[in-house]
């Protein structure tokens, strides 16, 4: 799907062309973007690429649609993506880090599956001789996926965090399968949710959901954060509203 993919950037629009055999184009109005969520998965990120998901105003609000994506091979050309879908924008760095308290939190579904896996493996062959061995081959290859899936998870929780400039947020989080790394001005944000849970809050820590002021109302949560840190977001949007 991203074969001869270009993009073209003017003043006020931004076109895409992509498609090997079915060609499909699509003219963006700049001041119609939301946002930008920057998706990696396991298999890019070994291979240093990612996926662009451009949301627009009127474009994949129905059901079955989905936002424009765009391919990035390199950081370098991820950079200059960003500056040409948001040219007024200065995304910022991530600063602040998740707390080292929450790295259970990332590594609890590695752990479950690696303990369904070693089960599997040592108690059917007890019961079933002769279907044990395909039961422990399945098992073994489970745990295989466990460790790669811990170590993603672990990759994940290293870059979790935020990072705020004077118009934009830039949030790094975990969700389903992928790292999302969501670039948005303060002003496409409709809400900001705080939850202090018993042992975070024990710790001085909060979890905090962004809601893009999308149709799909995209919510992005992130654990772990300092409550002075999280504070910084409301203090910015605030001032953007006003």
């Amino acid at each position: 799907r991203f074969a001869r993919f270009t993009v073209l950037a003017r003043e006020k629009t931004l076109s895409i062309a992509t498609g090997l055999f079915t060609r499909r184009y699509y003219v963006l109005k700049r001041d119609r973007l939301h946002f930008t969520d920057i998706r990696r998965n396991l298999f890019t990120i070994v291979t240093g690429s990612a996926s662009v998901f451009v949301s627009v105003s009127g474009y994949g609000s129905r059901k079955g649609e989905s936002p424009v994506i765009i391919p990035a091979e390199d950081n370098s050309q991820l950079a200059t993506l960003i500056r040409t879908l948001f040219p007024s924008v200065c995304s910022s760095k991530i600063s602040v880090r998740a707390h080292s308290s929450t790295l259970l939190l990332y590594l609890t579904q590695p752990l479950i599956l690696m303990g369904i896996c070693i089960a599997v493996y040592y108690i059917p062959p007890l019961f079933l001789p002769l279907a044990g061995e395909i039961i422990s081959f399945a098992a073994a290859l489970g745990a295989g996926f466990a460790v790669f899936f811990g170590l993603f998870r672990l990759f994940c929780w290293r870059r979790s965090g935020f990072g705020c400039t004077e118009n934009c947020l830039s949030l790094c989080c975990y969700r389903g399968l992928y790292l999302h790394t969501v670039i948005v001005p303060f002003d496409e944000i409709s809400s900001v949710i705080y939850r202090h849970p018993l042992f975070l809050r024990k710790r001085g820590l909060c979890s905090i959901t962004v809601v893009v002021d999308t149709k799909r109302r995209q919510r992005f949560t992130l654990a772990g954060v300092p409550f002075e840190a999280a504070g910084e977001i409301l203090t910015r949007a605030q001032s953007v509203a006003r």
